[in-house]
């Protein structure tokens, strides 16, 4: 795989600031994902990025066991006219299961939204007042700095 460099740790003097010399640690991005948001800078002069168009809350499973519910992902805020809204999510659900994740977490949240496009269907599990729901949720891009 081609990837390109964005990061490079370094060796920390005693305050913690960065005085040079690699400690052996990098962090790149694969050379598709430059290429494809490139493409759309110089098309379109920005980036969209599919979105479930709501904000979450892990909870752990040692939360979930106190409240008697099982892991997952609280949703705290729906954004008007989002992907989440025109599911049907509202603010206090509970996703248990998302796509083929059970008791999903903020990383699986993260990994498929950065991996979805634009009007992939993820299919939802849900807790509300203590009933289980279903929704199917269709990503559409939000454009980053609008």
């Amino acid at each position: 795989m081609v990837e390109v460099n964005t990061a490079i740790s370094t060796v920390p003097d005693s305050t913690g600031q960065p005085v040079g010399g690699s400690v052996g640690i990098g962090f790149a991005v694969p050379v598709a994902t430059v290429r494809a948001i490139t493409g759309e800078l110089l098309e379109h002069g920005r980036v969209a990025h599919s979105s479930f168009g709501m904000s979450t809350s892990a909870l752990s499973p040692a939360a979930a066991a106190r409240f008697d519910v099982p892991p997952g992902l609280v949703v705290t805020d729906v954004v008007p006219g989002g992907s989440a809204e025109a599911a049907g999510l509202r603010a206090g659900d509970l996703i248990t299961r998302l796509g083929d994740h059970v008791g999903p977490t903020d990383a699986v949240l993260a990994r498929e939204t950065a991996q979805a496009n634009d009007g992939d269907r993820i299919e939802l599990a849900l807790l509300r007042d203590g009933e289980t729901h279903r929704a199917t949720v269709v990503l559409r891009p939000e454009a980053a700095g609008r």
